[in-house]
């Protein structure tokens, strides 16, 4: 489970990570780039969209776990075993 999390993460900072290199590399070298910056600024925001979506949508099933969890813990403060 650790595992999974951590390449998750890993995953979906790379993808912005790549999005925002992507986005610098475009901007800055406009005078060699000629008909390819549109293009490119399509593929560098559909990336920078797909990553803060994975990342929002793995990170909310991450507090889900976490919040059921604390709910446990919270039962087991009150002696409540059966939980």
């Amino acid at each position: 489970m650790k595992i999974r999390t951590k390449l998750i993460s890993i995953v979906c900072g790379m993808i912005l990570l790549l999005s925002a290199a992507m986005f610098i590399t475009v901007y800055i070298n406009t005078d060699n780039m000629g008909n390819m910056i549109v293009p490119l600024s399509i593929v560098v925001v559909i990336s920078l969209i797909l990553g803060i979506f994975l990342s929002l949508w793995f990170s909310k099933k991450l507090v889900t776990r976490i919040r059921q969890v604390q709910g446990q813990f919270a039962a087991m403060a009150q002696r409540d075993l059966t939980y």
